[in-house]
């Protein structure tokens, strides 16, 4: 009996020691090989709803994330008051999430092709998953243009129903501390929610909001641009089930308002690849193709509010 005692207190030791090192090799792995344990977070605002904090520079699934002292996911700091300046502001399509490494978001491409022919110019890419047009006309009423010389708004057609609901954000999807441990935030963010996720949900971007009509944060913006004489063009994306179903982007509701006012639109468009799906990483985000090609409505836009000129 003694004997099997101690064997069995050497087995349950034994198997302690080799689960702490599994552990212990897990949580290492998940923090070094995909930034596990250290998300990009969020500040609570209780105008804009939330935004990114400011002043991060950090590394998931292999791609760098970097957000400015200005919380704009841009690799640059705005320091130079007299540098030409173009502000984009959106939602996940445009800040690019995690998935997407910084070079290849869109406005990073836009930066280099603008330095083509003005090298101190300046994109800041203002966004943050689940944004409509009442949290862009917060983060502006709160944070102002930069004197910015043109603006750019990337729009859905959801964002005609898209409001803030200042819920207090859940940690696990819209984190505002990072976990204790890189597996903690690999089970309860990631491998669990994929596991009970109700299938009849969609995207992030109708997780957390109520039907409203978007109206009036949408003329608000337009009549500041015009008011602030800033030159602002409005870039219109398209779901993948949008895209097969023929939908003009131009009827909706959303772009009949901005053209309106007057305020030029564009279409992106992800046709230049043989199947539109090449583009998205789902139904709604891009991946690095589709950012490409987002870029050149950007540049479209530009064009076309005369940004040849300055």
């Amino acid at each position: 009996m003694r004997f099997l005692r101690s064997r069995a207190k050497f087995t349950l030791f034994t198997l302690l020691i080799v689960a702490t090192l599994v552990f212990t090799a897990s949580e290492i792995v998940l923090r070094v090989a995909f930034g596990l344990g250290s998300p990009a977070l969020l500040n609570e605002h209780s105008k804009i709803e939330y935004f990114f904090a400011p002043d991060q520079n950090i590394r998931r699934f292999g791609n760098s994330i970097i957000y400015n002292n200005h919380a704009m996911r841009s690799h640059e700091n705005l320091a130079d008051k007299h540098r030409p300046r173009v502000l984009v502001f959106g939602d996940s399509v445009v800040n690019g999430g995690a998935p997407t490494d910084q070079k290849a978001i869109a406005t990073e491409i836009l930066q280099t092709r603008l330095h083509a022919y003005k090298p101190n110019a300046f994109v800041g890419n203002v966004s943050a998953g689940s944004w409509g047009p009442a949290n862009v006309r917060a983060w502006i009423e709160e944070f102002g243009d930069f004197d910015a010389d043109f603006v750019l708004f990337v729009f859905s057609s959801h964002d005609w129903k898209d409001v803030p609901t200042f819920e207090p954000l859940d940690n696990k999807t819209h984190p505002t501390e990072s976990p204790i441990l890189a597996i903690q935030e690999a089970l309860f963010r990631y491998l669990l929610p994929r596991v009970f996720r109700d299938r009849k949900g969609e995207t992030e971007h109708n997780a957390r909001k109520p039907s409203t009509n978007a109206s009036l944060d949408v003329s608000w913006l337009a009549d500041w641009a015009a008011n602030k004489r800033r030159k602002p063009c409005v870039i219109l994306h398209r779901t993948v089930t949008e895209i097969e179903q023929a939908i003009d982007p131009l009827s909706w509701e959303i772009s009949a308002l901005f053209a309106k006012k007057e305020i030029p639109l564009v279409v992106a468009e992800y046709s230049d690849i043989s199947n539109a799906k090449a583009a998205f990483r789902d139904n709604i985000h891009l991946n690095e193709q589709g950012q490409i090609l987002l870029e050149k409505a950007m540049m479209t836009c530009l064009l076309k509010i005369g940004a040849d000129k300055f």
